[in-house]
């Protein structure tokens, strides 16, 4: 039940660092906040499948509202999935034994991968698919 807790207490406090500036700044951040918030969600979650309920409710409303909020084509989402997967089975073994699993979902989100996949689907690239000027303004800054 310890290790439960501390990965919730450890988890928002991540989340808060992230989304520090202001009330709710996932509203304006930028396309790539939204995409990097939203695999790291993602990677925890799928880090910890089955271990906590109430982390795995978090981790999937937080994915979905950086989603929510972003203009990025749905194909990066998958293949932030796919990369998420191939992190996940990668050796972060501690001194002590046992995998460090939310130390593999930190370096992917500063690792390029996840560049490479908002670079290829960059909904900033074209004006032409945000349906308004503001929005493009603020996510695309």
């Amino acid at each position: 039940m310890g290790i439960k807790k501390l990965i919730i207490s450890f988890t928002l406090m991540l989340i808060t660092v992230f989304c520090s500036a202001g009330t709710h700044p996932f509203k304006n951040a930028s396309e790539k906040r939204l995409f990097r918030n939203f695999s790291f969600s993602v990677c925890i979650g799928m880090a910890y499948e089955g271990e906590s309920e109430k982390l795995s409710s978090n981790v999937n409303k937080a994915a979905n509202g950086y989603r929510e909020f972003g203009n990025i084509s749905l194909d990066a989402y998958d293949e932030a999935r796919s990369i998420i997967q191939k992190w996940l089975k990668k050796d972060y073994r501690s001194k002590h034994g046992g995998q460090i699993e939310l130390m593999k979902c930190i370096d992917l989100y500063n690792h390029i991968d996840l560049v490479n996949i908002f670079n290829k689907y960059n909904p900033c690239n074209s004006k032409d698919s945000w349906l308004d000027d503001n929005d493009f303004n603020l996510r695309c800054k």
